[in-house]
Order: C-alpha cells, then sequence, then structure tokens
C-alpha cells in the first residue's frame, strides 16, 4: 500500500518538473518573439 503511494508520490514530482520545464521552453519562446518583433520594429524606423 504505502509503496503504491511512494510511487504515486514520484509520479506526481515528476509530473509537476515536467510541468515547469514546459513553462521554461514557453517563456523563452515568447521572449525570442518578443525580441525579434522588438528588432523588425527597430529596423523598420531606421529605414524610414
Amino acid at each position: 500500500m504505502s509503496s503504491v503511494g511512494a510511487k504515486l508520490k514520484q509520479r506526481r514530482q515528476s509530473l509537476s518538473l515536467t510541468q515547469q520545464q514546459i513553462a521554461d521552453v514557453l517563456g523563452v519562446i515568447v521572449a525570442g518573439k518578443n525580441l525579434r518583433k522588438l528588432l523588425t520594429d527597430n529596423r523598420d524606423k531606421f529605414q524610414k
């Protein structure tokens, strides 16, 4: 009984870790998009 509970607890911890990694990756992707948009906006300003 206790071993099943321990396995569930481990699985839950690894799942939360995975969600944290996904959040980190999404944050990096969003930051990259924002940076690219900033660069293109600046380039448009300089070309005018």
